[in-house]
Order: structure tokens, then C-alpha cells, then sequence
């Protein structure tokens, strides 16, 4: 296989890899759509909508796409983010125009680690806290 062959192979892949980690997720309830993306070409951004495409939510999360990364509703109103970058690990409650953020535990935790799981094909648990890619 050629170098150029190689190459063309690598990009497709991380196509493929790409459309997944950047797809719409809509809550539970489909009240709410949940958009990663990237800002600044390698950033991680999230962005909540409602149903008239109003943003209720957006953070750029520190973290870049470089790295592993997750993200995912916990309930109708709640959202994750993990990120190997920085370390960090945090929920995103929306209370109409109240946003709050709480560390990841709990219910969150194990939908945190679920998702991780399916995402990677690799389990991590204790919350993914201890461990950075």
C-alpha cells in the first residue's frame, strides 16, 4: 500500500468517526436537541436547541476533538460532557433561562460510563474520573 493510499484510507475513517461523534442528539423527550461541534476548528462546542431552533444552551468545552471526548442527555432538561483534554466532567441542568452545572454523579455517572462504553467499545468505570487519555 502506498503512502498516498494509506493516507486516503486514514481520512476515510476518521470520516466515518466524525458523523458519529458530531450527530443531533435529541433528549429523551424530543423537547431539545443536543449539537456538538467544533469552534475554532479543533475546540469541542455544545449547543442545546428547542423545537424553534432558539439556542437554550452553548459552552465551549475547553476540550479538543484530538482526544477522546463524550457526550449525552442524562434526562429531558440534563446533558453530559467528559473530556480527556482537561479532565473535566460535568452536567448541564436547563431550567427554562437557568442553566446550572454539577459535577457527574450518581445517574449521571452511569449514563456517563454507558456512553463512553459505546462510544469507545471500552469500559472505564469509577466515572471515568480517574483516568485521562
Amino acid at each position: 500500500m502506498t503512502n498516498r493510499s494509506l493516507f486516503i484510507l486514514v481520512m476515510m475513517l476518521g470520516a466515518c468517526d466524525t458523523r458519529d461523534r458530531f450527530e443531533v442528539q435529541p433528549s429523551p423527550d424530543g423537547q431539545l436537541t443536543l449539537t456538538p461541534s467544533l469552534h475554532e476548528n479543533v475546540l469541542v462546542r455544545l449547543t442545546v436547541r428547542d423545537r424553534s431552533g432558539r439556542i437554550v444552551d452553548e459552552v465551549s468545552t475547553g476540550d479538543t476533538d484530538v482526544m477522546k471526548w463524550v457526550t449525552g442527555w442524562v434526562d429531558n432538561s440534563s446533558y453530559l460532557f467528559w473530556g480527556s483534554d482537561t479532565g473535566a466532567s460535568w452536567v448541564r441542568h436547563l431550567d427554562g433561562n437557568v442553566v446550572t452545572e454539577s459535577p457527574t454523579e450518581g445517574v449521571a455517572c452511569k449514563r456517563l460510563e454507558a456512553l463512553f462504553d459505546a462510544r469507545f467499545h471500552e469500559h472505564r468505570g469509577n466515572c471515568l474520573s480517574s483516568r485521562r487519555e
